[in-house]
């Protein structure tokens, strides 16, 4: 904690036994309510993962959790979490990540690169099966375990690896006996840059708030000024809502001495509370994730540099990437959701939309290939999702893609504007 390593949140939620959602959103809406319900679980690996390490009291103490609304009722009724732990070992020997990226031709460990391990190991029953199974001896395994003060190049990637591994066990990417997962097999063929956009995405459909629908209220109405439009929406506009939730996932390259000074919007603002709910969960869970590793051996501390999970440090001419090494899920704005917005409503001369687009967002650096970037996500998780469809039971938002999509490809016919 000391170090950085960690935010004070777990430690502080063990320590007082109650998790404090005092944060309340830009928006408040009914499904911000509801999702904070469904990172329970979440949250419960979170503290279970440190909570391991530390005295057995910690492990079999509830932890009260106290969202914001609750404290203003007189009589308020608590949920409470209780530490789990995860169902699988993960160490991975630097020797065998070595292996693994030589073999995927890569330098760099991520999702798709563990994704694209774990489909290779479960394939061919693997060293890292048998491990993880209990079927091969830490011992004799080359690939499997790592063994403590041994071995030290190469530690950091397996750090990394082990991390990513174990966010994806939890996220149910990674079936609980090591096996292959609907999402996990979809998400592994996404291409490197899209994957965490991807994988926000297919976490805010799992827990069924990726939609077109407008939002509603939680204790009061919404201003009228803002003029939202609420139930029954017309299919042109529940598609163009979609659309731009979903491209808002997508950050936008800015000029570094200009912030964002193009309009707002209220629905956006909406999306964007509950996606960094979903995002503050999954930095906790990484945030754990790495205090069990250096917790079982703390000889690994001094490897990890200082900007390890920094979210900060992307650079100007790709901001999907990031030097860190570990998910940082970095908070995001609305603004690829704004300028698409602008895209699907543009009715004048089409061979000055680029330059228009411009002028209208100069606080960008090129929103142009910014916005195709994000049509390329939105064709990516398309086909994730028409993948899933059937076997995960989500057949309505396949068909409301399949009716944004032809919305958006009359757009993109008249303005020249397709994907990268």
């Amino acid at each position: 904690l000391m170090q950085g390593i960690i935010s004070p949140k777990v430690p502080q939620a063990l320590c007082r036994r109650e998790w404090l959602d005092k944060t309340i959103p830009l928006v408040d809406t009914q499904e911000y309510r509801g999702l904070i319900d469904d990172m329970m679980n979440y949250r419960q690996k979170s503290l279970g993962m440190v909570a391991t390490h530390l005295n057995p009291s910690f492990m079999n103490t509830g932890v009260s959790c106290k969202p914001f609304w609750q404290h203003r009722k007189p009589n308020p009724q608590f949920k409470t979490l209780w530490p789990k732990t995860l169902g699988l070992r993960w160490k991975i020997a630097p020797s065998a990540v070595k292996t693994e990226l030589d073999r995927q031709g890569i330098d760099k460990v991520d999702f798709k690169f563990c994704l694209a391990w774990h489909a290779q190991e479960f394939a061919t029953d693997g060293p890292l099966m048998k491990e993880l199974t209990g079927r091969k001896s830490s011992k004799s395994s080359s690939s499997g375990a790592d063994r403590k003060g041994m071995n030290r190049h190469g530690e950091l990637e397996a750090i990394s690896a082990t991390v990513h591994f174990m966010l994806l066990e939890v996220l149910g990417l990674i079936a609980d006996d090591c096996g292959m997962t609907v999402l996990g097999d979809v998400l592994k063929d996404s291409p490197m840059e899209l994957q965490e956009p991807c994988l926000i995405a297919l976490e805010m459909m799992k827990f069924g708030v990726l939609s077109g629908e407008p939002f509603s209220p939680a204790d009061k109405p919404f201003p009228e000024s803002v003029r939202y439009a609420c139930q029954p929406l017309e299919p042109r506009k529940r598609s163009i809502n979609l659309l731009c939730r979903v491209m808002s996932l997508v950050p936008m390259r800015l000029k570094s001495d200009q912030n964002w000074n193009a309009a707002a919007d209220f629905d956006l603002a909406a999306f964007q509370s509950l996606v960094r709910m979903v995002k503050r969960t999954m930095r906790h869970l990484t945030e754990s994730a790495v205090s069990s590793i250096l917790l079982d051996d703390m000889s690994k501390v001094p490897l990890l540099p200082l900007s390890f999970m920094s979210p900060n440090s992307k650079p100007k001419d790709n901001a999907l990437t990031s030097p860190a090494i570990v998910p940082t899920f970095p908070c995001s704005r609305a603004c690829m959701g704004i300028v698409c917005q602008y895209f699907l409503a543009y009715k004048s001369d089409p061979i000055q939309f680029r330059q228009k687009l411009s002028e209208r967002f100069e606080c960008c650096i090129d929103p142009f290939e910014d916005l195709k970037i994000a049509f390329k996500f939105w064709g990516d998780l398309r086909r994730c999702v028409g993948l899933i469809a059937e076997p995960l039971g989500a057949q309505e938002l396949a068909s409301d893609m399949q009716a944004a999509s032809e919305l958006l490809q009359v757009q993109q016919q008249k303005l020249g504007a397709f994907p990268v």
